[in-house]
């Protein structure tokens, strides 16, 4: 369970980072930042699913 809540904080924190730096940047700025983190988290899923599929 303690590694679960871990995690848990290590998202939220990863998160408001992000959002301070959306909201730091101006408009074309944020929108920049939000297409590089979708790339990110869609890369990190397409990672995932291949090694899953390796098992």
């Amino acid at each position: 369970m303690l590694p679960a809540v871990f995690e848990k904080l290590q998202q939220q924190d990863t998160m408001q980072g992000l959002l301070k730096n959306m909201i730091d940047a101006g408009p074309i700025g944020m929108i920049s930042k939000i297409m590089e983190q979708n790339l990110d988290t869609w890369q990190k899923f397409t990672h995932q699913d291949s090694d899953n599929e390796e098992k």
